[in-house]
């Protein structure tokens, strides 16, 4: 799961993104150290999500969050992030094969990340997408817990 600001704006208490498709609004709490960064994602392999009618909160303990700091404001391509996996510094070039290529809105968003999206016949992992709507069929598992439980947690 990642989450990200507008290019050039600080994080506040949370980072909301509304699902164009579903109309739901994501919710991704930012930890209070992250609080005031700009230009950097969140991103969250342990979570749980939470709803409540048309409102999902991600929920992560703040040790479970990591932060890409220098998250590119634009498309192109970039070597990633070590921990992570995500984009981030200054443009690469595209024969550089640690390189990938970002898709990015210039927009604040809340979702998942696709790493292997099949487009125009083939499925190319160098591609990092984290502009599509959550609702968009990643591949992505939810798997609910028993009643008292988390609402959902992220396979594989």
């Amino acid at each position: 799961m990642v989450a990200y600001s507008k290019p050039g704006e600080k994080l506040g208490e949370s980072i909301k993104y509304t699902d164009s498709e579903s109309k739901e609004t994501w919710e991704f709490p930012v930890p209070a150290k992250f609080r005031g960064m700009k230009d950097c994602a969140l991103v969250a392999e342990k979570y749980r999500l939470f709803r409540d009618g048309m409102d999902v909160i991600v929920v992560a303990d703040d040790k479970d969050i990591k932060i890409v700091k220098d998250f590119p404001s634009k498309n192109g391509w970039y070597k990633t992030d070590k921990v992570t996996g995500i984009s981030s510094g200054k443009e690469a070039e595209e024969r550089d094969k640690d390189a990938r290529y970002l898709y990015r809105g210039d927009f604040g968003r809340v979702g998942p990340v696709a790493r292997n999206y099949f487009s125009y016949g083939y499925y190319n992992r160098r591609y990092v997408y984290v502009s599509y709507w959550p609702s968009n069929r990643l591949g992505v598992l939810g798997v609910k817990d028993s009643p008292g439980g988390a609402a959902a947690e992220k396979k594989e």
